[in-house]
């Protein structure tokens, strides 16, 4: 099973593993799962940010 921090931090290796298993497209594959990881933690950072502003009010 392929994880997060596996892909993010062996980007090349995971890449090249499922190459080699003929998956079609992994690079853009992966590429796409690191934007949307990306973009889910800045949104939880922001959440994150105004749940802690609310509470100062």
């Amino acid at each position: 099973m392929l994880t997060l921090k596996l892909i993010t931090e062996q980007t090349e290796r995971v890449i090249a593993g499922l190459e080699k298993k003929h998956f079609d497209g992994a690079r853009q594959a992966i590429d796409e799962v690191i934007a949307v990881d990306k973009a889910r933690r800045q949104a939880q950072t922001e959440l994150d940010q105004n749940l802690s502003n609310a509470k100062k009010l």
